[in-house]
């Protein structure tokens, strides 16, 4: 070890020597991620699934998030960022990965996208989901 270029894992042996985690075995940050998701709304259909609204059958954009679950959000659709509501304000990177900015405020003349579930005609508007709670102020 050290310098010598050896590796510093120890093989194993008997039956774990090839032992995987079995499939659909949660994974370490998944109870985490799905959390995340139920809060910000990311619930779209999952690939290969069409990304479809489950509510209304509406065609949406399926952007994938940071945490790997999926968001559908209004095709084609940029609106400056003061006008949406905290929590439902969508950004997507270059790469076509999406994130929710929670509640920060956006920058000045800031452009984000509109999640499909606050603009669903079929759900209520008290039904996308209630905004979390704001956080205490420093004082």
């Amino acid at each position: 070890m050290g310098n010598t270029g050896e590796s510093g894992i120890i093989p194993l042996h008997g039956p774990d020597v090839y032992r995987q985690r079995p499939p659909h075995a949660p994974q370490p940050w998944e109870k985490t991620d799905r959390a995340q998701a139920a809060l910000e709304g990311a619930t779209g259909p999952e690939p290969p699934a069409p990304p479809l609204c489950p509510n209304c059958g509406l065609v949406g954009d399926r952007c994938v998030t940071y945490y790997g679950w999926h968001v559908l959000l209004e095709p084609d659709l940029l609106v400056p960022a003061h006008r949406v509501p905290a929590w439902h304000r969508w950004y997507v990177d270059s790469d076509g990965t999406a994130w929710n900015s929670r509640a920060d405020e956006p920058a000045p003349g800031a452009m984000c996208r509109v999640p499909h579930r606050i603009t669903c005609p079929v759900l209520r508007l008290e039904e996308p989901g209630p905004l979390p709670p704001p956080l205490p102020h420093a004082g």
